[in-house]
């Protein structure tokens, strides 16, 4: 699947989770996200910035998941889990909250953690948006940037504590590329940090 290399974007002491960690099997017990229900009600009072790549995510992606995954996802739960459901105070909830086929995406890096707007101070997140742009724009400058489209493969599925995703495979290496050249410009920017570079896609081996 060919998508092209440039990252979309919406701190050094990274959380670093490229390499692949062992893992004594399926979680069992869960975490409830607290985010989920604003999620369903499309509360946009958050705020983050994320490098996303493989998105929008294209058609040979979005129908098999639609046709063929979604379906069987579906038959792991009682009807009544997908269904949200509102209070008294007209808040929305349900106990599994399942990705629409268009908002799929592999993340690149969290540069920012998603988190409540401060109404207070807007303008923070106006400069935020600012500095993490350019920090992009020099990045994709250095010379080990990517200038070949990237290419993924489902490698497997995790159900992890918090959530269940797919792992991908990037098998040109031009993900790990993006990610280092990422990283090693914001070690040059001493007021900026990066949360967090996953592990959801994996160079090759």
């Amino acid at each position: 699947m060919d998508r092209t290399s440039k990252p979309s974007s919406s701190a050094t002491d990274v959380t670093d989770r490229t390499k692949p960690q062992p893992r004594d099997g399926p979680a069992t017990t869960f975490i409830p996200d607290p985010v989920v229900k604003d999620l369903i009600a499309l509360d946009d009072g958050y705020y983050g910035i994320v490098v996303n790549t493989l998105w929008p995510p294209p058609e040979e992606l979005t129908a098999p998941y639609s046709n063929s995954l979604l379906p069987e996802i579906r038959k792991c739960f009682d009807a009544v889990d997908l269904v949200p459901t509102s209070d008294k105070n007209n808040n929305k909830d349900a106990p599994v909250y399942i990705y629409p086929p268009d908002h799929l995406h592999v993340t690149i890096a969290t540069l920012s953690p998603i988190v409540k707007r401060d109404l207070n101070n807007p303008k923070l997140y106006d400069d935020l948006k600012t500095k993490w742009e350019n920090i992009l724009e020099l990045a994709s400058q250095h010379d080990e940037w990517p200038d070949e489209a990237l290419q993924f493969e489902i490698d497997r599925a995790q159900i992890g504590n918090r959530a269940g995703i797919l792992l991908w495979k990037e098998t040109t290496g031009g993900l790990q590329k993006m990610r280092e050249c990422l990283k090693n410009e914001v070690a040059s920017h001493d007021d900026l940090t990066i949360y967090n570079v996953p592990g959801i896609a994996t160079p090759p081996s």
